[in-house]
């Protein structure tokens, strides 16, 4: 059995066109590969998670357009103990408290087209 290695990182894709009226058709994948600690392969290294958001939007040139929709939760819990006492059966329970955690969090991506005149570079 060979493990794989693969880069856990985020992407963004641009694939832009400027249509007759000064406006920008922008073709747009956002992928975020991360590292899945709770899954692991057969020798315990961790899996990918992979998660993208392909779309296409027109934007005028200058206006700012925002994608969301990638979303991580985590989930947790932790146990804070007496030693020796938290252990009694029944009793136990009174030395012993557990801490349940939940965070999400979403990407969000902000892009902002300009067109550049190759005539007004050169003229300068």
């Amino acid at each position: 059995m060979q493990t794989q290695f693969r880069d856990a990182k985020l992407s963004l894709t641009v694939k832009p066109h400027v249509t007759a009226d000064g406006s920008v058709i922008m073709k747009v994948v956002v992928e975020r590969n991360e590292p899945d600690f709770v899954n692991t392969g057969a020798r315990g290294d961790p899996t990918i998670l992979k998660k993208e958001a392909t779309t296409e939007m027109l934007v005028k040139d200058g206006d700012t357009a925002v994608i969301g929709g990638i979303y991580t939760t985590r989930d947790g819990r932790a146990w804070q103990k007496v030693p020796w006492f938290s252990e009694i059966p029944i009793l136990g329970w009174l030395f012993k408290t557990r801490r349940d955690t939940s965070d999400r969090e979403e990407v969000l991506v902000f892009i902002t087209p300009r067109i550049v005149n190759r005539s007004q570079i050169v003229g300068q």
